[in-house]
Formats: C-alpha cells, structure tokens, sequence
C-alpha cells in the first residue's frame, strides 16, 4: 500500500522514470552490435599431406602413421584422428579445451618439420590448418543458367568482381562449375617428323605464359611496383607460340686421324629438340694469327710469339644446315635451311653466295666479338652482316656473346638488336626465302665487268698520256 500511495502522490516523477527507463532501452537495443557466428577458438589442428600416386594402404603406412606417432608427445593433446585416402593423408588433431592454439601450433610445426625428411621422397611436406570458425562462409548463393555454356567464367568474371566491390566483404569464392579450358592435341606423325615430344610442347607452352617484375614507379605520392609478361589465353594466341626445332651453337670438333694426330675445327652444331645432333658446320676462312699460324711465318724461331695462337683447320663440312622435315611453305618460302657464317665470315660475300647457292633459305651469323670490347667494332660487323643479307636476299639471325645480336630482314633492315655487354634475349619471326637475288645471279660476272669497264673507258686514257710523255 506504501508504494502504491507513494506513485499515486508523485504521478510526474513516476512517469519520468517510465520514460528513462524507455529511452534507455531503446538506446542499448539499437547499439548494441549483432553477431550471428560469435568468435569461437576450437582447439582443432589439421595436418594435410599429399602423396602422388600413392594407394590408401601407403598413405596410412609411410605418411599417416608417422605423422601420429610424431606429434603423441605433444603436451595438450586430447584425441588424434586421421584418415587415409588415395593420395591424401589428414590427420585431425584435437586439444584440451583452454589450450593456446597458437603455442600448439609452434610445436606442431616443429614436429613436421622435423618429420620432412623421414616422409618418402615424393611426398609433399605437410600443411598445417587450423580450424576458424570465422573463416567459414556467411554466405552461400547457388546459380544455376542452363542457357548459359560456359557459366563458371560467366560467374567468375561478372558477378563475383561485384560482390568483392562490398567494402565489408572479405572473400568470395567459387566451387562447382566448369572452368574453361583449351585442349591441344597434337598429332604424332608431325611430332615425329619435326623431332619433337609431348614434353618439349608442354615446356614451350608453359613458358610462353610468364610474368616477371620490371621495376617500380611512382604516380602521385605512392609508388607502385611494374610487371611484364606475356598471356596465352585464347586459340590464337595459342597458335602463335612458337616451338623450338633446334639449337645452332658453337664449339671445337675434333677429328682423331690415329697415331696421335687430331685435328680441330672451329664448329657451329645443330641440335634438335630430343638432343640428336642433325649436322655441324666447320668454318673454312679461319682468322690469321687468332685461329692458325700461316705456313710462311710457321718458323721456328717465331714460335715462342705465336704461343696460344689456335691451331684450327680449313673445314670440310661447310654445307647449310638442314632443319628436320621442315615444309616448303611456299614457291618463293623454303624450309629452314641454315646458312651458318661464324664469326668474321660474314664480312666475306663469297661465303654468304656459296651457303645460298646450297640451298640456305635463312642465313645465321654466330661470332664471339668480346675481344673488340666498347668500341666501335661490334656496329662494324653487324653493318657488313646487313649487307649480306641485302646481297642474298635473306634474313639474318645474328648471335653473340656479347652484342650486338640482331635480325635484320632482306631490305637490310634491322627489325630487332641487342644492346652491347648487356644480358638480353631476343626473339622474331623470320620468312625462309628461297628467290634469289639479282646480285647472286651476276656476282660471279661483276669481277669482270668491272676489269671491262676499266678498259673501255680508262685504257684510252692511259694510252692517250703515254703519248703525251
């Protein structure tokens, strides 16, 4: 009776009360923060392991087992689980309750790592998981488009860049579906005849597709790191890698003619793709004084000078190089035959006319121009080299070991080139041409259409100054 006569007496203070007690409520219902998964920390650790290949019954036996009599010693450990399938051992590791996981999986690491080396040797290292509750999906959506082919990409590409644009999204993740893919099939008749496997393909292929750092740079007041690669990610392009059908690289040949008696070649090798050799070139104009002595000045007395001075012979094998089972790509488009030029050849015509009357539809040019160092040599030979490919109409693929490498079309323009002493890899594509040139057809009358001119038109002269004395 006290407190009701008490409310009735002060019926203003009462309902202020009321309305405190209102708004307040209403003020901590509306601020207070919802979590539908509140934070949770399970005691849970998960070693995965993969072992290619590998049977359920050696999986449990070289991996599983192991692995769950490493980590028994483990201080906090409650039950340990683990499951054997075809290639995949998982080992599920749970502690006691109020055990600090992060210290638990210190140890744990310490314990695979050490483990490494006794798994077999195929076997890849084990991951350590651990197991968040707040890691796990908030959401999950199905879609489902039978009018739509290709709808993993569909999905990955329109809808999921959406969702990551939600500034409280953390990850969005796809599973089912089919991504698109390419299928190459290569044909083993072609593969046969051009040398090749499924292994050299599959390496050219991966290769193609790359991405490497270039750098940094800065835009506005941030700075921001700058990669360049390449991308093969449709037919066309896939198309366009281009496969590796042999190596031209130079070495010393030897020949043992018995009793002691070996003789040395200064010598460009043609490898295919499977590693067999598919011929060599011996390079026949040798430099005086740097690959032979000339017999004339072979004396005794000059030998002590002439120390380290190569011993090289003329070569015999001076032929072009045939690439394997390449095709005539058309009337005036040969297969790849190679006209090798090593070193100082290049600057001889001669040399160039004989690769090209053989047969060479493409001329290579392979030289070690270190000796001429940073100066104005190494733009000497390569300008001699354009005109060889001018005269022959061919292009030039020109290699060095330290520059200036370069391609250079039959117009005698230079399409591509190294810089000099630096470490660079160039690539471009070339037309084997077989057409010869008008300079290849009057090459051999030029010597003597030249001592004609002389005659005609300086002999007269000459005569007419005999007279005059």
């Amino acid at each position: 009776m006290g407190l009701t006569k008490s409310v009735l007496k002060r019926p203003v203070t009462v309902v202020m009360v009321i309305l405190c007690l209102i708004v307040f409520g209403l003020q901590s219902v509306l601020g207070a923060k919802l979590e539908l998964m509140p934070t949770m920390e399970m005691p849970v650790l998960i070693v995965y392991s993969v072992y290619p290949g590998a049977s359920p019954e050696d999986v449990n036996d070289l991996v599983s087992t192991k692995i769950e009599k490493e980590i028994g010693s483990l201080s906090g450990v409650d039950t340990i689980q683990s499951r054997s399938m075809e290639n995949v051992s998982l080992v599920i590791i749970q502690y006691d309750y109020g055990k600090d996981i992060d210290e638990a999986y210190d140890d744990l690491k310490k314990k695979m790592d050490a483990l490494e080396g006794d798994l077999p040797d195929d076997c890849n290292a084990p991951v350590i998981m651990e197991m968040n509750i707040d890691e796990m999906d908030t959401m999950s959506l199905s879609v489902n488009n039978k009018a739509q082919s290709d709808l993993y990409n569909y999905v990955n590409n329109k809808i999921v860049p959406e969702f990551e644009k939600i500034t409280t999204v953390t990850d969005v993740s796809i599973s089912g579906g089919q991504k698109e893919y390419i299928q190459v099939q290569l044909i083993a008749e072609k593969l046969e005849q051009y040398h090749l496997n499924l292994a050299s393909v599959a390496t050219a292929i991966g290769s193609a597709d790359f991405t490497y750092p270039a750098g940094d740079t800065i835009v506005g007041g941030q700075k921001l790191s700058v990669s360049a690669g390449t991308q093969y990610d449709t037919e066309e392009l896939l198309k366009s890698i281009p496969l590796n059908l042999g190596n031209v690289f130079g070495a010393p040949g030897f020949r043992n003619r018995g009793d002691g008696v070996v003789d040395a070649f200064n010598r460009a090798y043609l490898i295919a793709p499977n590693g067999v050799g598919e011929g060599w070139y011996d390079k026949e104009h040798l430099v005086p004084f740097g690959e032979y002595v000339p017999p004339f000045l072979d004396l005794p007395f000059l030998r002590p000078l002439l120390q380290g001075v190569g011993e090289f012979l003329p070569g015999e094998s001076t032929g072009p190089l045939v690439l394997p089972a390449t095709p005539q790509l058309s009337p005036d488009r040969g297969p790849l035959v190679l006209g090798v030029l090593i070193c100082y050849e290049s600057i001889f015509p001669e040399l160039a006319r004989k690769q090209v009357a053989q047969g060479a539809t493409l001329l290579v040019n392979i030289s070690n121009d270190a000796w001429f160092g940073r100066s104005s040599a190494p733009e000497q030979h390569l300008s001699l080299g354009i005109l060889r490919a001018v005269e022959q109409r061919r292009w030039i693929a020109r290699s060095t070991n330290t520059g200036i490498s370069a391609f250079v079309d039959p117009t005698g323009a230079v399409v591509a080139r190294s810089g000099l002493f630096k470490a660079e890899s160039l690539s471009h594509p070339v037309v084997p041409l077989t057409e010869k040139s008008v300079f290849f057809t009057l090459e051999p009358w030029l010597p003597w259409a030249g001592l004609a001119l002389f005659l005609t038109f300086f002999a007269p002269v000459l005569s007419r100054f005999r007279r005059h004395i």
